[in-house]
């Protein structure tokens, strides 16, 4: 059955050929066609008889061949043959050879390689085959007059004894006659040099493969129950030089070399970075810029004995200040508050961190005022339920991702209360806007917002602030592709809010996340440049938030003042801008990076400094509080210290279930 589809499907390939050539209307054409396709059926053949236990080894010429597939085992050996035991063609088939005058013409024919065991199309060289012929046609396979008749007919009927890997037994009494051969040890491992290359800067394109390299498509080789005697191996993938993970920013552009595990010979690499093209390697050094991926492949440099290796992947993230910081752990509750006294909430917590890196540390709290224990820090390992019993005026969990592997630093802590109050214990938070730089003791602001946060909630997105007559970002940077840069002022004054960035960075989403303190200690200059559109040498800011505890207050995280003195611009004890108020500004950069924009150190406490020249835009926050101007000398508000503020918080605050406390 096996041998009536093989023989079926030559004839049916060279059918298909008559029938390109016809459509193609030139003798070349067909030509061409009909050398690439017998190529494919004869070596198809060959591989077959080769599998079966056949040997070419003494065949000089392509005739030779069509014998030795024309032949049949013999008779003694055919019982005792698993698979095929016939011929691999029909003893009708024939090849049209050329004449001395046809091979002086470098047309296209089939000449047999020995040493490769296959038929290869050449156009130069001693007389070759021209064409499959049945025995009898007068004509070529493109429907042009023979000019010289078939070979001869060598091998019809012949038999032959095959040599397999496996016989059924003539003389063991297992099943098998079984001869084991010899392991082959390949010749090992090639080095590569490691050296930097002269240009440090990687290219900004890579070619693809070429598809010279790449391996031509297998021939279909029929089934065969025994095991074959070529079979082609994976190459083993590159490896490099430096694994992947996270390096200092200044070590960048990182350089690193691949190395070929596989035998001398063997294979040619290729690399791509940022998923990009591919392009071969040639030894030496790649330079890598940080957030880089980097990705190799072995290709085979002959198809018939090894198969492509797998794909290899690695990652070479910067370490910097504005990635080294976890991101804060997600607080989720079964329900916002008790319902009664014999209640109970189960909190879950979330690591939004990549795995390996960081635990979770978490304690629990009362809400302000309130009672129940304050717990030490400790790992969370799971969901946990607690009780109204235990807190009666509902309670808080303060949580934060620790760093367990180098490289990373521990996250803020992310704070949440389950109470039926909305806002923040002990007071509000006041909110101004502007375009321009304010005169200092007589300016003035955009916008102003009395309890920003009355509607509820503890963050504000700048991007879709809570009323519509402030001025978002988005609003006041008209041009999307206008470069800048996000500086804080008066951090130091206000270290219990928390800044969070959101953008898109060579493709990949980032997050900034951190208290104002810590971000505005960054210089300048190593701060992100940003545009509100994907525009080259920025990254486009997607999100801007600053977000704080419902505790914030009694924290002492945010600094009282009075409105007046803060849209005005009064300065602070220290000469601080806007009167020590938490103030984000939006500063213009230049295409390449440097400063269009200059700025006052010391009218600001901690932080950046104030912008003197090359505002875009502004927000100034703080806590519009009973007391005193943060100029005065009564204004006795020290940052975390929630001494300095006890009888302004105590006189005005509400406890966690939203009922006022007696003044």
């Amino acid at each position: 059955m096996i041998e009536m589809i093989m023989v079926t499907a030559i004839i049916g390939i060279l059918a298909a050929v008559v029938v390109s050539v016809v459509a193609s209307g030139t003798l070349q054409g067909a030509r061409e066609v009909r050398s690439s396709q017998d190529e494919k059926v004869l070596n198809s053949a060959v591989l077959a008889y080769l599998a079966s236990g056949g040997d070419l080894s003494s065949a000089k010429g392509g005739e030779a061949v069509l014998a030795k597939l024309k032949t049949s085992v013999s008779e003694d050996q055919r019982m005792r043959t698993p698979g095929l035991s016939g011929s691999f063609l029909d003893s009708s088939v024939e090849f049209v050879m050329q004449t001395e005058e046809e091979a002086k013409k470098e047309l296209p024919r089939l000449l047999w390689s020995p040493s490769k065991n296959r038929f290869e199309v050449a156009r130069s060289g001693p007389p070759g085959i021209v064409s499959i012929a049945r025995r009898g046609d007068s004509s070529e396979s493109d429907g042009t007059p023979s000019l010289h008749g078939p070979s001869g007919s060598a091998g019809d009927g012949a038999t032959e004894d095959r040599e397999t890997p496996f016989s059924y037994a003539a003389k063991d009494t297992w099943i098998w006659d079984y001869a084991e051969a010899p392991a082959t040890t390949g010749p090992g491992i090639s080095d590569f040099g490691t050296s930097d290359p002269t240009n440090a800067t990687p290219p900004s394109t890579v070619a693809p493969i070429p598809p010279s390299i790449l391996p031509p498509t297998p021939p279909v080789v029929p089934p065969v129950t025994s095991p074959p005697v070529t079979k082609r191996v994976p190459l083993l993938a590159p490896q490099f030089s430096r694994p992947g993970g996270r390096f200092a920013r200044s070590d960048f552009n990182l350089s690193v070399s691949l190395r070929d595990p596989n035998p001398a010979g063997s294979a040619a690499l290729f690399y791509a970075l940022n998923h990009g093209a591919w392009t071969p390697y040639s030894g030496g050094s790649i330079s890598i810029p940080y957030d880089t991926s980097l990705k190799a492949q072995a290709m085979p440099l002959n198809a018939e004995t090894h198969d492509p290796s797998a794909v290899v992947e690695t990652f070479y993230e910067a370490f910097d200040p504005f990635n080294a910081m976890l991101l804060p752990p997600g607080i989720d509750f079964t329900k916002e508050y008790f319902q009664n006294n014999s209640d109970s909430i189960t909190v879950r917590l979330t690591n939004p961190n990549k795995e390996g890196v960081s635990e979770i540390q978490y304690q629990l709290l009362p809400v302000p005022g309130g009672q129940g224990p304050t717990l030490a820090y400790s790992t969370y390992s799971g969901p946990f339920v607690v009780s109204a019993g235990s807190y009666p005026s509902g309670f808080g969990i303060r949580a934060y991702a620790k760093a367990t592997a180098s490289g990373y630093v521990d996250s803020r802590p992310a704070t949440r209360f389950a109470t039926a109050q909305k806002t923040l214990f002990g007071g509000h938070l006041d909110l101004d806007t502007s375009t321009a730089i304010a005169k200092v003791g007589s300016g003035t602001t955009g916008a102003h917002s009395h309890d920003i946060l009355k509607a509820g909630g503890t963050s504000l997105n700048f991007f879709a602030l809570p009323e519509g007559k402030q001025i978002e970002i988005q609003e006041a940077i008209r041009s999307g592709a206008h470069a800048f840069k996000l500086t804080v002022v008066n951090g130091a004054l206000s270290p219990g809010m928390n800044l969070t960035i959101d953008y898109d960075f060579n493709g990949s989403r980032r997050t900034i996340d951190m208290p104002v303190d810590a971000y505005g200690k960054l210089k300048v200059s190593d701060l992100p440049a940003f545009s509100l559109v994907s525009s080259a040498g920025t990254a486009k800011l997607t999100g801007l938030r600053l977000s704080m505890a419902q505790d914030l207050i009694y924290q002492a995280g945010v600094i009282p003042t009075t409105t007046g003195e803060v849209v005005s611009n009064v300065p602070g004890k220290d000469g601080e801008w806007r009167n020590g108020a938490l103030t984000l500004q939006a500063v213009a950069v230049n295409a390449d990076g440097s400063p269009a924009h200059s700025l006052d150190s010391s009218k600001s406490n901690g932080s950046h400094g104030a912008a003197t020249s090359g505002m875009l835009w502004e927000a100034a926050v703080f806590w519009h509080w009973p007391g005193e101007s943060y100029k005065s000398n009564k204004n006795t508000f020290k940052p975390g210290n929630f001494n300095s503020i006890r009888l302004f918080v105590w006189n005005t605050g509400q406890t966690g279930n939203g009922k006022s406390k007696g003044k």
